[in-house]
């Protein structure tokens, strides 16, 4: 994961089971990945916002990048 970061790349993981997704999400914090979540859970307008970031093809302020995002 850490090549993503420094090539400014993206990473979509998928999976089937939100167990699988707290998994994945406590592995992210512990090594300190930036990372969104979309799940049932998250709430119409947050998922908007998180699409908008998905879908953005600007390169952004690597600072505040979004590398991985959890389906």
């Amino acid at each position: 994961m850490s090549h993503l970061v420094f090539s400014f790349s993206r990473a979509l993981i998928f999976t089937q089971m939100t167990k699988m997704l707290d998994v994945l999400e406590s592995f992210l914090n512990y090594h300190g990945y930036i990372y969104l979540r979309l799940d049932g859970t998250t709430r119409v307008e947050q998922r908007q916002v998180h699409y908008v970031i998905l879908t953005n093809t600007d390169i952004p302020n690597p600072a505040v990048l979004e590398i991985i995002f959890l389906l």
